[in-house]
This record gives structure tokens, sequence and C-alpha cells, in this order.
């Protein structure tokens, strides 16, 4: 029987790891049914199916626990599976405070020679 993900979602995670073993032991009895009579192999495959979209559920449940549970950390406290996804490059790049740093010597003479702005009048 092809069931769908809402009906997952409804549930908590102890229930969808109860649901999930009883779908995994469905599995197993088509499988030898398989061997011993004929089963269609479109049954085999929902029940695949149906354990997959369990899963991913589940997955998609104890995410959003993490989530709350890290919601105020820094971004370098966080596990990275749940910091944002950016490019190699993105994540090496450095920050805007660290690319607008200057050196001693350039900071000091950029106080003693402040830039000067003329006005142009006609």
């Amino acid at each position: 029987m092809k069931m769908d993900c809402q009906s997952f979602r409804e549930k908590n995670i102890s229930e969808l790891e109860e649901e999930i073993i009883n779908l995994k032991n469905d599995l197993l009895q088509l499988r030898q049914k398989k061997v011993s009579s004929t089963v269609e192999p479109d049954e085999i495959k929902t029940a695949r199916k149906n354990i997959a979209k369990a899963l991913r559920v589940r997955h998609e449940k104890l995410l959003e626990e993490q989530c709350k549970k890290y919601e105020n950390m820094p971004l370098n406290k966080i596990p990275k599976e749940l910091r944002p996804k950016k490019t190699r490059a993105e994540r090496r790049k450095l920050t805007k405070k660290q690319a607008n740093r200057k050196v001693p010597k350039v900071w000091r003479r950029e106080l003693k020679n402040p830039k000067i702005y003329f006005a142009y009048t006609e």
C-alpha cells in the first residue's frame, strides 16, 4: 500500500521509528513470499519507497530539533551539517572585518594625513 509523506509528518520521532521497523518487517515478508509464491514486483517497490519516505521524514524532524537547539549560537559552534551550504571558495573568503583591516603603519599614516575634500564653487 502506497503511503504519502504527510501521514508520516503527523507522527513524532518515536512513532516514526516504530513505523520504520514495521515497514522493514513487511518488506522482509514480501521477499520471503517472493521465493515461495508469486508476488507482484510493484509491491516490493512500493514497500521500499515507503521505507525511504519514512526515513526522510525522520531525518528532517531530527534536523529541525537540532536547528532549534543551536538557534542562537555563533556559526563556528554549529555542527557542519547545519551550517549554510556555500562553495568552498565562499567558505574560505575573508570576512568583511578581516578584509578592511590595515597594517598598523598604514593606519597611523592615514591618521596623520587625513583625506582632504575640496569644494568647488563658481
